[in-house]
């Protein structure tokens, strides 16, 4: 690699990592890898890459991954009585159908599964303290739309565990420069016969317009959550990584696939964040009621609380509509000591706001939670653009198809930062194609929107309130046609504006909070647009009017 291999002994000394606010803030300007991304992919990418290679790691703040939130597990393959076969079935299955054909890419959910036992086998070996059973085998859990316990889980914070672990073993990696609170904003490129090259990332760090160079860049930002006004996302997930690879020449696919949580807890906001509730209350036996107490899930499917995510989703929303009351999830029939004991955090929220799980039911109702689709990539996460890998939520590469089927979202996150690892090491770009996405996806290329140029928006505080709620209300569970071309049409006029505004002629000030709202608002665009094309109602995407 060009930048190691120029770097001397004392250089290199310069530039020890660490993971605390103690350091000098130094710098250099060129790396062999730069990881942009706090969450569970890009703390894989670093742990997993050679300690040769000299790596720049920059994040937003460290309360802005959706990892350290997930509750449930990871799934995997971890049973003698299950198989790959198995879970595979579970994923196309929740992942959706249009004409009999699936929308999940089944050659990448059969890869990702099969090494769905090796990742969890490399936490183990991190230490990280999964349940056991009495035996000391792993405690597996189930979820809506698997057919078997298979998720190994730590109690009810699975995500803030592992992560717990993996960003204490980076603290540790002295090749690894960390600027925390550095907000990267555009990907640097150049073109060369037709193809589009990163050598790069723009980014604001102390204030200042600053650039780093590196033969190879791995965005792992999160998702779009921000863009609504009721999410599980934190405030960080802005869509700042997926924004900026469709700046760069990135295709977009399946944007129109936003899933919504189905037991979002319905209480006053927290920073902006809904709590949730998570799919293993269900798969441990709680049950969805009405306000008479009654249970509904059969009039809407067979598989009642465990059906796949939008099934469900959409279930509580038809009910709330029709009975116009609040729609309760209830596990208070369960031993209240288990209850306490395998849903720590759960309870210990619910209770906070005045709800105690073992003896009443919660209110709940469903809350944007996850981005199916995503910057079209490979397993390994290589994009349209040659060095830049896109990995995690804010990726495609047809795992979750249209509807992501519960605790697959971590175990993405760990197989696409090995198989990015495993790529960049073999210096991939000798043998890179570009992905393919499938004739059932929607697909979407860069708009001119042009830049440099003037514009008068109204305050940001503004625009991004009433931009979250028209998002709210246009792109939710259920849309409506009519609202969304309208959506389209307002979207593409404010992302113009934005985006003038944005990129000022003098490149040594960048406004971070006008770039985040670029993000949010070209992310929002991708969603209504790629809504508005797909006719059928499917998966997360479904049309009120059916």
């Amino acid at each position: 690699m060009t930048a190691q291999h120029n770097q001397n002994t004392s250089d290199k000394d310069s530039h020890r990592a660490v993971c605390d606010d103690s350091h000098d803030n130094r710098y250099d300007d060129r790396y062999d890898v730069i990881v942009v991304g706090g969450g569970l992919a890009a703390l894989t990418v670093l742990l997993s890459l050679p300690s040769t290679y000299r790596i720049l790691w920059l994040y937003k703040q460290d309360d802005g991954s959706a990892s350290a939130l997930a509750q449930g597990g990871i799934a995997g393959v971890l049973s003698p009585s299950d198989s790959v076969d198995k879970h595979v079935c579970d994923t196309l299955v929740a992942g959706a159908s249009v004409a009999g054909e699936y929308l999940c890419d089944e050659s990448v959910v059969r890869q990702m599964i099969a090494q769905s036992k090796q990742v969890i086998d490399w936490l183990v070996q991190l230490s990280v303290p999964f349940d056991r059973q009495d035996d000391g085998a792993l405690h597996l859990t189930c979820e809506g739309g698997h057919g078997m316990r298979r998720i190994c889980h730590v109690a009810d914070h699975t995500g803030l565990s592992v992560m717990q672990v993996l960003f204490e073993r980076v603290k540790h990696c002295t090749h690894i420069h960390v600027l925390k609170g550095c907000v990267a904003y555009d990907v640097l490129t150049t073109k060369r016969a037709g193809q589009i090259f990163c050598h790069g990332v723009a980014c604001v760090h102390l204030g200042k317009a600053v650039q780093f160079f590196a033969d190879d860049v791995v965005l792992a930002t999160g998702g779009l959550g921000q863009i609504y006004e009721h999410t599980t996302a934190p405030t960080a997930c802005t869509g700042d990584g997926i924004a900026m690879a469709y700046r760069a020449g990135c295709r977009i696919v399946n944007a129109e696939f936003v899933q919504f949580h189905l037991t979002g807890l319905v209480c006053e906001h927290l920073a902006g964040r809904t709590p949730l509730i998570s799919e293993a209350v269900r798969g441990e036996g709680g049950v969805l009621i009405n306000h008479h107490g009654k249970r509904f899930m059969a009039e809407y499917d067979k598989r009642q609380e465990l059906a796949p995510r939008d099934i469900v989703a959409r279930s509580i929303a038809f009910e709330m509509a029709k009975t116009g009351k609040a729609v309760y999830l209830d596990i208070s029939h369960h031993d209240g000591d288990k209850i306490r004991s395998h849903f720590v955090q759960i309870y210990q929220t619910c209770l906070s706001h005045g709800i105690d799980m073992t003896c009443e039911p919660i209110p709940v109702a469903p809350v944007q939670h996850y981005f199916c689709g995503g910057v079209l990539t490979d397993a390994a996460g290589r994009s349209d653009v040659v060095g830049l890998y896109c990995l995690g939520e804010m990726a495609c590469t047809g795992l979750h198809g249209g509807n992501r089927l519960a605790s697959n979202s971590l175990l993405e996150c760990l197989v696409m930062g090995k198989n990015a690892v495993q790529a960049l090491c073999q210096n991939a770009k000798q043998t890179w194609q570009k992905p393919t996405p499938k004739h059932n996806w929607s697909c979407q290329h860069i708009d001119d929107v042009g830049r440099n140029g003037t514009g008068s928006p109204k305050q940001l505080i503004s625009i991004k309130h009433e931009l979250k709620q028209q998002v709210q209300r246009a792109l939710g569970v259920l849309r409506h046609r009519d609202d969304v071309a309208k959506m389209v049409q307002m979207l593409y006029n404010t992302q113009k504006t934005l985006t003038q505004n944005a990129y000022p002629l003098d490149k040594t000030h960048i406004d971070i909070a006008q770039m985040e709202l670029l993000n949010l608002s070209q992310c929002a665009y991708l969603v209504a647009k790629a809504s508005l094309g797909r006719q059928d109602g499917v998966g997360c995407h479904y049309w009120a009017e059916h």
